[in-house]
Formats: C-alpha cells, structure tokens, sequence
C-alpha cells in the first residue's frame, strides 16, 4: 500500500474544491503550471526544495518524477475520477482492517500532504503483521524519490511469496 488511504481524511479546503473542478476543464491549465513551474507541482506534492535538490543531479530519477507526473494527462480525461475522489476520501468508510490477514506492506511518507502518515501509520498498526516502510521526506512521490529504499523493500516483500 503506497500512501493509501484506510479510513476518512479532511476534504480540501473549500476554495480548493471550487478552483479544481475549473481548473481541469481545461488540459491546458494544469499543463501551463507544469511548464511554467515544475517544482511547484512537485512541492505541492510533498516534493521539498531539499529533496528536489538531491535527486536534480539524478536524470534517470528525474525522469520517473516526470513521467507520474504525466500519468494525470489529459487532465480532461481524468476531471470526473479526480472530483469523485476528492469527495469519497471524506466519507470513505472506515475499513475493518483488523480482520485481514493478508501480508501486507505499507509505504508512506512523513510529509505526505496528500495522504497525512498517521493513515499509514494506522493502516500499519491495525493489520497484523503489516511491514512498514516510513520515509521522511518525499511527499506523495516518495516511492519515485526515494526509489532506491523503496523498490529493493517491495521486491523483498514480494519475493516471500515466490
């Protein structure tokens, strides 16, 4: 599990719940901010100054930052599925998590600002057995940023069951 979401989380702030729905109308806007600034993206994302700073010198990591970023596009194409999200994360039901008995791993970063870590940290703690891969920083992309702790952990993980 990669920065999911177990049980309800805040709905976005108001003007945020109006501005989305505009803004992806349009490819063309969600587009322009990327060519303008994409580290804005990335920050809003999770992706701090310092951990940008690291992985810039890295093309190869760059490259996977930018292409989940584009895996959003044609932003169009995605408008309905993103605004149903942003209304089902508030009143998703809370899951009996108790009851899985299914290994489980959980990554997450401490500074998720998408999916806030005491979800991870929740999810981690209610199913038995459950491996948890806390990551300091990253964001929501934690999984691209700190890909060299994060893949050899999947890998592992799914190696158990081979």
């Amino acid at each position: 599990m990669l920065s999911a979401i177990s049980r309800p989380i805040p709905p976005l702030p108001p003007i945020l719940r109006m501005i989305f729905p505009i803004m992806l109308r349009s490819d063309f806007i969600p587009w322009g901010i990327y060519a303008i600034s994409p580290d804005f993206v990335y920050r809003s994302n999770g992706v701090d100054r310092d951990v940008l700073a690291r992985i810039k010198p890295d093309p190869e990591r760059m490259l996977f930052l930018e292409s989940l970023f584009y895996t959003s596009f044609p932003t169009s194409l995605r408008r309905d599925g993103i605004i149903n999200d942003m209304d089902q994360v508030a009143s998703i039901k809370a899951y009996d998590m108790d009851r899985i008995e299914t290994p489980t791993l959980v990554v997450h970063a401490v500074d998720d600002p998408i999916v806030p870590i005491d979800l991870g940290e929740y999810t981690a703690q209610t199913i038995k057995g459950t491996q948890f891969l806390r990551i300091n920083d990253g964001g929501h992309f934690c999984s691209v940023t700190h890909r060299e702790e994060v893949v050899p952990t999947i890998l592992g993980f799914l190696e158990r069951f081979i």
